[in-house]
């Protein structure tokens, strides 16, 4: 008995960990996609900046 509940409780333990991290993977995505949408806004900040600028 006890050595299948130990086998059982592993197991739940790396259900656990597994799904720690995908969770942090899709963090991770979530994080790199928010900093691109960060680069894209900056970089259409500043085109519209240089159109200003070349417009006066």
């Amino acid at each position: 008995m006890r050595s299948s509940q130990t086998l059982e409780g592993r197991r739940v333990v790396s259900w656990q960990l597994a799904v720690g991290s995908w969770q942090l993977i899709v963090d991770s995505w979530q994080l790199a996609v928010g900093s691109w949408q960060l680069i894209v806004d900056s970089w259409q900040l500043a085109v519209g900046s240089w159109q200003l600028i070349v417009d006066s």
